[in-house]
């Protein structure tokens, strides 16, 4: 969560359970506008999976931003 009060450009993850990754996500936001520039989920060999919302608060008033990942195990299916 970012803090009200703050202004600029935020960048807020929220991070899965090790050995998971995201399968969708979200935000929400209150206290101020912002404008989303991703939102997105973070995955890969090595990488703890999350989903990150990155923008702009436009309000000097600033803005609380909350996120959450929907989140699971990867698996693998075999086909033939």
């Amino acid at each position: 969560m970012v803090p009200a009060g703050t202004s600029g450009f935020a960048s807020v993850e929220a991070l899965c359970p090790p050995g998971e990754d995201p399968l969708g996500g979200g935000y929400s936001v209150s206290g101020g506008p912002l404008d989303v520039i991703q939102s997105e989920p973070i995955a890969g060999p090595g990488i703890n999976g999350a989903w990150q919302v990155s923008g702009n608060i436009t309000s000097s008033q600033g803005a609380s931003i909350t996120v959450w990942a929907v989140c699971a195990k990867a698996g693998s299916v075999t086909v033939g």
